[in-house]
């Protein structure tokens, strides 16, 4: 006899073999031993996954003639065909006149579908049903498919019709509203591997598990690519002389693939800080003539199986792997940590797009590589929050009202932007004016004389410009100016709530808003100065100033009983310790980094202090 491979050889011959699409074989036994086969079915799902082999089961059940003998003497239904009777041989083989395969893809005309019908009106020959299995029945044209809807809503007695296709949204849904519609699922690796074992055993190869575990990944869900990809190996090993089993190396050697065991290594040496063992295993990758970017993809989905070891209690069901391989990944897991394998498998993300871009990918992955050897054991967020809210805490800058939006809102919208320059705006209608900072006045020689009047722009008195409003009418300013805000961007007037309007008069609206917030601010300039038309109207000029944070009663920076913020004036009175805790913050900011991104150096403390220069715009 030929030699046949052995998706053919090990075909399923009975539903009870048929594995892994359990929904679908449930329902047409049930269907077969009550006697309600329809007459139209389709059969939709990824290559490999058995769409054919059901359509010739189905086939083999209807015509089998003990189910005819069954049904002669009012006995119960079989639900499988018996592969003995001449029915069943003959389907087996290939030669049943009354089972018809026809290629959807070079059958795809009017005419094709015109001469279907014309045969379909012919009873069946030998067996008691004619069926026809149209394998790819989506590229059939849709005059064709127009030509089958009259035979395929109303056949003749005795006709079956059974569809198979990749692409079920391709077919109208007017032929499949007529017909019973099965999705055939992707086969997980386990089920694979186990079936290639068993191929394994009943051909006398040795085979390691490791091996097949490889196939059924590579697989892809498709137990006919396993089955083809296991033939060619064994091809492969059948030359060798030393007899042993076939390992995870040859079968990556023989379909170029990544072996797990060397993504595995790469992994011990980033636990293992092993920075010269890592770029060993890289340069055998290369002289080995590897796919990187197949690499990297295995490399990704193997970080991710860790993180999935290392977070669930029993992951076996989750991952493609068998609970050997699991119990052997999870000490590998906890080594790592979940921080820092939620970064290499960042990394390992990044650097498989980089490497499709590169040149010379080997520099590429040798210096990601190198940094996943060189994170540090990340921080836990708590730890972090915590200790940016004793800091706020200890300088009174956080908000009895608020006890953790300010931290969170530091931590998540930039610990490091407090010294970023302002932008220019994009706007047309606007520009922005970079001042000097004001220096603090030279103190004035003692005289007996009354003290000469500072400079306006020097000196504020506890909030005011002169002229200006009253306090009650600014107060009423202030708070309108803050609804404005609020209503054309709610972030935006959080960053105003430590401020107040320090003067509204000859065409300048200037605004003191909080040390810390005043960056933030600058970058919603463009919303402040649209409320602060809609209230002074056009041609005012926004300045933004800093002014030092309300405080508790007899500490610095408290401007009187009003408890009103004072305009910073070079430094203001509790600046400079809030400068020196700053530079105690640079640990918390590194920490922070390593938590919230990779993207480079954390800048110096001293660009955090609240002095950047007033920013005015003119609308």
């Amino acid at each position: 006899m030929a030699y046949q491979v052995t998706a053919r050889k090990y075909r399923p011959q009975s539903f009870g073999d048929l594995i892994g699409q359990d929904h679908v074989r449930l329902t047409l036994q049930n269907a077969l031993r009550k006697g309600r086969v329809a007459h139209a079915y389709i059969f939709s799902g990824p290559r490999g996954v058995g769409k054919t082999t059901v359509a010739r089961l189905l086939a083999k059940a209807v015509n089998c003639e003990t189910r005819a003998q069954a049904e002669a003497e009012d006995k119960p239904l079989p639900t499988e065909p018996c592969n003995q009777c001449s029915s069943c041989k003959e389907i087996i083989e290939d030669r049943h006149p009354d089972v018809i395969e026809i290629d959807g893809a070079s059958n795809t005309g009017v005419d094709h579908i015109r001469d279907l019908r014309e045969r379909v009106r012919y009873a069946p020959a030998r067996g008691r049903y004619k069926v026809y299995v149209i394998d790819e029945v989506h590229m059939l044209s849709k005059g064709a498919f127009n030509a089958l809807l009259k035979t395929l809503e109303e056949p003749p007695p005795g006709v079956i019709f059974l569809f198979a296709t990749t692409e079920p949204e391709k077919i109208p849904a007017t032929i499949s509203s007529r017909c019973q519609c099965f999705d055939f699922h992707r086969l997980p690796p386990s089920v694979i591997a186990d079936q290639l074992t068993r191929i394994a055993e009943g051909e006398g190869i040795a085979v390691e598990r490791a091996a097949l575990g490889l196939l059924a990944r590579t697989a892809e869900g498709s137990m006919r690519d396993g089955q083809s990809l296991f033939d060619q190996v064994v091809a492969y090993a059948s030359g060798r002389e030393d007899g042993g089993p076939l390992g995870e190396g040859e079968v990556s050697e023989v379909l170029g693939l990544v072996a797990g065991s060397v993504v595995r290594k790469v992994a011990e040496m980033i636990a293992q800080e092993d920075a010269r063992g890592l770029l060993e295993v890289i340069r055998d990758v290369f002289l080995e003539g590897q796919d990187v970017k197949q690499f990297c993809v295995a490399l990704i989905g193997f970080f991710r199986d860790l993180l999935v070891t290392e977070r669930v209690e029993d992951p076996t069901d989750l991952l493609d792997r068998t609970p050997e391989e699991v119990q052997e990944l999870r000490p590998l897991a906890n080594q790592l940590g979940r921080e820092k394998l939620y970064r290499c498998f960042r990394l390992a993300m990044d650097v498989e797009r980089d490497v499709r871009l590169a040149t010379n990918p080997q520099p590429v992955l040798e210096m990601a590589l190198l940094r996943m050897v060189g994170l540090r054991s990340g921080v836990p967020l708590e730890a972090v929050l915590e200790k940016l809210r004793s800091l706020e805490t200890a300088l009174g800058l956080s908000d009895p009202g608020r006890p953790e939006s300010r931290a969170a809102e530091g931590d998540r919208q930039g610990l490091r932007e407090s010294g970023s320059p302002a932008q220019p705006l994009a706007s047309g209608g606007a520009s922005v004016v970079q001042e000097e900072p004001a220096k603090p006045p030279a103190e004035a020689p003692p005289s007996s004389g009354p003290p000469a009047a500072a400079p306006e722009e020097e000196t504020l008195p506890a909030g005011l410009d002169s002229p200006g409003p009253d306090s009650d009418d600014q107060q009423g300013l202030w708070q309108r100016l803050l609804h404005e805000v609020e209503g054309l961007k709610g972030p935006a007037a959080r960053y105003l709530e430590h401020g107040q309007l320090v003067s509204a008069a000859s065409g300048e609206i200037k605004i003191g808003v909080a040390g810390y917030d005043l960056n933030r601010a600058r970058e919603h300039q463009q919303v402040i100065m649209q409320a602060v038309k809609r209230i002074w109207g056009e041609g005012n000029r926004l300045v933004l100033v800093p002014v030092s944070p309300p405080a508790a009663s007899g500490t610095p920076g408290d401007s009187g009983p009003s408890g009103a913020a004072s305009v910073s004036d070079g430094r203001a009175p509790g600046e400079q310790a809030a400068a020196d805790t700053l530079k105690l913050m640079g640990e918390v900011l590194r920490d922070a980094d390593e938590i919230f991104g990779d993207a480079g150096e954390v800048p110096p403390a001293e660009r955090s202090e609240p002095s950047a220069p007033d920013l005015e715009t003119s609308g």
